[in-house]
């Protein structure tokens, strides 16, 4: 039974939210984790394919990795497709293939410490790591909807402008030493 109401309400999310077809331009962020802690995980979002050749946009937070728990658990690396979501709540960047029966809505959003995750990856363009906290998370936001979909405001649903294809790539921290004590 709950895996037929969850599969009504993901065909229900799936039909009022704005998809990009196949054709449409595809925009790749990679998400390049710099501190993985008992804590929190903290990461730096680029656009582009490489955290080498991509432009560094704002720093991330989430939970720390708690074995893929929903809503507690940072996202695994990885490979995910995304769209843009535009709610009452806000607009956000939804993954819409993270691992099958373990999590679902998991988002790309703004907030600044834990509490303000649910699970998701907030965005910041300052970071607090004593603190597990990222600043200014909703000029972070704007900055990422700007570089992804070239809009200086606050986008709307029907704005074609937003119908673009986007890829997020997880990685694990690899940078040892990156965080000086």
């Amino acid at each position: 039974m709950k895996k037929i109401v969850f599969l009504l309400l993901f065909m229900f999310c799936v039909a009022f939210t704005s998809f990009a077809q196949d054709d449409e331009p595809t925009v790749t962020l990679v998400l390049s984790r710099i501190y993985e802690g008992d804590d929190c995980t903290i990461g730096l979002l680029y656009l582009g394919q490489t955290t080498f050749t991509g432009e560094e946009l704002c720093y991330t937070l989430e939970n720390p990795w708690r074995n893929d728990e929903p809503e507690i658990s940072s996202i695994p690396p990885g490979t995910y497709q995304a769209f843009l979501r535009i709610s009452k709540g806000g607009i956000r960047i939804q993954l819409v293939n993270a691992p099958e029966n373990v999590r679902s809505a998991i988002q790309i959003h703004v907030g600044n410490n834990l509490e303000d995750t649910i699970g998701c990856i907030l965005v910041g363009l300052e970071v607090d790591r004593n603190n597990c906290e990222v600043k200014q998370s909703n000029d972070a936001m704007l900055k990422l909807l700007s570089k992804i979909f070239g809009v200086e405001r606050t986008p709307e649903p029907e704005d074609e402008l937003l119908k673009k294809n986007i890829t997020l790539i997880i990685e694990g921290a690899e940078r040892e030493g990156y965080w000086e004590e």
